[in-house]
C-alpha cells in the first residue's frame, strides 16, 4: 500500500515538476518573441501585433496608435518613455536634397520629430506625418526652402525609436510615408450657427 502512495506520489511530483519547466520555456517563448529576440520587460504593440525590440514595413498614412508596455508594471513607478524619429539610411536610400541652397544629405539629419504630429498619453500614443517626404523636411528645416527631394520615397525610410523610461531597452519601427501624400483637415467642429447656405 505505502509502495503505491509512493507510485503516485512520485508521478504527480513528475506532472509538476514538467508543469513548472513547461512554463519556464512558455514564458521565455513569449518574451522573446518565439526565441527570435532579447527577453526585455518593455514592448510595443501595433497593429495587435507585439515588438519586443524591431519591425519594419509599416506605411503611415492614418495617425498610428503604438501601445508601449512593460511586463511588470507594479515594479515600474514611473511608466514613461521617449519618442525619437530618426532616418532609417542605407545604401538604397541615402539621398541628397536642398535646403535653401545648400546640399543636405538624409544621412545628415538627426531628428525628425518636427516633420510628425505625436499625441502622447502615459500608455500609449498616436504618430502621423504631416505630408509627405516634401512637407516634412520643409517642417524639420522650419519652413526653409526645400527642393529637389521627389521621388526619394522608399520602404521603411524613417526609424521610430521608442526608449524605455531608463534607457535601459528600445524599440526600432521601420516606416514610410508615400510619395505625395497631403494631409487633410483632421478633428474639424463646425459651429452650426455660423454656417450660412
Amino acid at each position: 500500500m505505502s509502495r503505491r502512495k509512493s507510485n503516485v506520489s512520485s508521478v504527480i511530483a513528475t506532472i509538476v515538476v514538467l508543469l513548472l519547466i513547461a512554463g519556464v520555456i512558455g514564458a521565455l517563448v513569449y518574451f522573446t518573441n518565439g526565441f527570435t529576440e532579447t527577453p526585455t520587460s518593455f514592448y510595443a504593440v501595433v497593429n495587435g501585433k507585439r515588438v519586443m525590440s524591431v519591425d519594419k514595413g509599416y506605411e503611415i498614412t492614418d495617425p498610428l496608435r503604438i501601445d508601449v508596455k512593460y511586463v511588470f508594471d507594479k515594479a515600474v513607478e514611473t511608466k514613461d518613455y521617449t519618442i525619437k524619429i530618426l532616418p532609417h539610411v542605407s545604401e538604397d536610400n541615402d539621398f541628397s536634397y536642398v535646403v535653401d541652397g545648400r546640399t543636405v544629405y538624409w544621412s545628415e539629419e538627426k531628428n525628425l520629430l518636427a516633420g510628425f504630429d505625436i499625441q502622447k498619453s502615459e500608455d500609449y500614443f498616436l504618430i502621423a506625418p504631416k505630408g509627405d517626404l516634401q512637407k516634412i523636411l520643409e517642417e524639420i528645416h522650419s519652413g526653409s526652402e526645400v527642393s529637389d527631394c521627389k521621388g526619394y520615397t522608399s520602404a521603411d525610410m524613417f526609424e521610430l525609436r521608442i526608449v524605455s523610461y531608463n534607457e535601459q531597452n528600445q524599440i526600432s519601427i521601420y516606416f514610410s510615408v508615400p510619395e505625395g501624400y497631403i494631409v487633410y483637415a483632421r478633428d474639424v467642429t463646425l459651429d452650426k450657427s455660423s454656417v450660412v447656405f
